[in-house]
């Protein structure tokens, strides 16, 4: 099998989570590309390394992990994934796909770089791969 076959194949046994180009993701990839510094998931340490939270409790979501050290950042941004809203689709619903996700709850910091920002903030979609051992982001589609 060549790398590229051994990769496609390897991309298609992870789980997709979709989070479609709003306003709201706009907002999040704007102020996380003005931010400097980056709480790192379940410490109490910060990085200059750009990156988003992906959580899973209730529902799959995006959240800011950057320091709120102007006003500019002080507002909070949760943006779910595609089918796992539980404030707009059935509970139960969304905890039998996220627990397909993780049988855990987690928080993971998701390092962006700047390209893939800017292309947020400029309409594109983000798509997040996860498996076990990995997880891959893309950001393509979109407006």
């Amino acid at each position: 099998m060549t790398n590229s076959l051994k990769e496609l194949h390897e991309v298609s046994l992870m789980k997709h989570l979709y989070f479609p180009n709003t306003k709201k993701l706009r907002d999040l990839a704007f102020r996380t590309l003005n931010a400097t510094k980056f709480k790192t998931a379940f410490e109490q340490k910060y990085t200059s390394n750009r990156s988003l939270w992906l959580v899973k409790d209730e529902g799959i979501y995006l959240m800011n992990c950057y320091k709120k050290d102007t006003e500019f950042l002080k507002k909070d941004f949760v943006v779910y994934a595609r089918g796992f809203n539980p404030n707009t689709l059935d509970r139960g619903l969304v905890w039998d796909r996220s627990y397909e996700i993780s049988r855990d709850d987690f928080a993971e910091n998701i390092p962006l770089n700047a390209t893939m920002i800017k292309n947020i903030v400029h309409g594109l979609d983000l798509h997040i791969y996860i498996s076990e051992k990995e997880i891959r982001v893309h950001t393509f589609g979109g407006k």
